[in-house]
């Protein structure tokens, strides 16, 4: 049978699992981050502790803006907004 021919006869063509773009070896290259994960390691930037979210979330509850209480903290202002309640 001919390539055409046996294009034809897979409804999306022959090898149309694959990825075309990423071979096989690409899919498995985050085994060492599972296998890290797995184990209980923590992977990526630790998120802050609770006594500094405690300090923004009353500061926003008094009506301070996040930036305003970022500035005073010396955190980031993204930081703050994140765990102000209602601090857009």
């Amino acid at each position: 049978m001919s390539r055409l021919g046996s294009i034809a006869a897979e409804p999306f063509g022959a090898g149309a699992g694959r990825c075309l773009l990423f071979p096989d070896s690409y899919r498995f290259a985050n085994k060492p981050l599972a296998r890290a994960k797995a184990k209980g390691i923590q992977i990526g930037r630790p998120s802050p502790d609770i006594e500094p979210r405690r300090k923004i979330a009353l500061r926003a509850a008094k009506g301070e803006k996040p930036h305003a209480i970022a500035k005073s903290l010396g955190i980031d202002r993204h930081t703050a907004a994140k765990y102000a309640p209602g601090g857009d």
